[in-house]
């Protein structure tokens, strides 16, 4: 399997997709999109922790993530993936469409007495969800951060700059990551009150939890280089629209670790930060 050792997008696609949290509450604070059962969302979790795509401590936090979500979207492409410069490098998509989420998360965390505050906002798409293998075709990860920790509701983001874009695919156990491109998000709106999903993650601490469900509007395409795996050194996912079902959530946690593992993860949010 695919093999990812980043700080930044680790930590987005484990504790930053939290996605759809918990599945509803007598709020009324219910998910929107197509229903995800519980065999599925098994899988999908297996599905991220497998690619390698999380690592190091934010790996702790991807069960919880991935594990909770209950609803999902569509982004639909028409493109082909293509090597730069090289039709004769040309490889067909092996998705036409992905099932999607958009997300919101707010990081207030702070360890061992280091305080970080940190907000990420974008979305996160899989193809070929394979429930008894516990595998995914692709993913693509796109995040945008704000060290305020804010929530925008609209904003463009510049792919290799303020915004990063990840793109795993399992055939060729490729990753590659985006140089440039844009990620617009024309609207979030999330409404009704806040659920609790605080819970504890062994070996990692007490993680205070809570969120709500909305709607997310824009687009996103970008071109990127091969990080590692074999295929084409070079690729463009095409520029898509979605609107999709999304989850704001806020995390804090007040966490004790070791030096060395305290440090890394506070390396970690302080990365995102320098990204915004």
């Amino acid at each position: 399997m695919v093999n990812v050792r980043r700080g930044v997008t680790a930590v987005i696609a484990a504790a930053g997709v939290l996605l759809a949290a918990c599945g509803g509450d007598d709020d009324g604070n219910e998910p929107n999109g197509t229903a995800l059962s519980s065999t599925e969302a098994a899988a999908l979790s297996a599905a991220i922790a497998n690619s390698g795509a999380i690592a190091g401590e934010a790996s702790l936090v991807a069960p919880l993530a991935f594990g909770l979500v209950r609803s999902y979207g569509t982004i639909s492409t028409t493109a082909a993936l293509t090597a730069a410069g090289s039709s004769a490098a040309r490889m067909n998509l092996l998705a036409a469409s992905y099932d999607a989420v958009g997300y919101q998360v707010k990081y207030d965390f702070t360890v061992n007495g280091v305080q970080q505050v940190i907000s990420t906002t974008g979305a996160v798409a899989w193809a070929g969800l394979d429930t008894q293998a516990q595998t995914v075709d692709e993913l693509v990860f796109i995040a945008a951060f704000d060290e305020t920790g804010d929530f925008p509701t609209s904003g463009n983001g510049v792919i290799g700059d303020d915004t990063e874009a990840t793109w795993v695919v399992n055939e060729t156990e490729s990753v590659y990551l985006g140089t440039s491109g844009s990620a617009v998000l024309e609207s979030a709106s999330f409404s009704g009150g806040t659920t609790s999903c605080s819970r504890d993650i062994p070996g990692f601490g007490t993680i205070n939890c809570s969120y709500r469900y909305g709607q997310m509007v824009g687009s996103f395409g970008f071109d990127a280089v091969q990080f590692q795996g074999t295929g084409p050194e070079t690729v463009t996912f095409p520029d898509s629209d979605y609107t999709l079902p999304a989850v704001q959530v806020v995390l804090s946690a007040d966490i004790t670790l070791p030096t060395a593992r305290a440090e890394a993860l506070v390396k970690s949010l302080r990365a995102m930060a320098d990204r915004q």
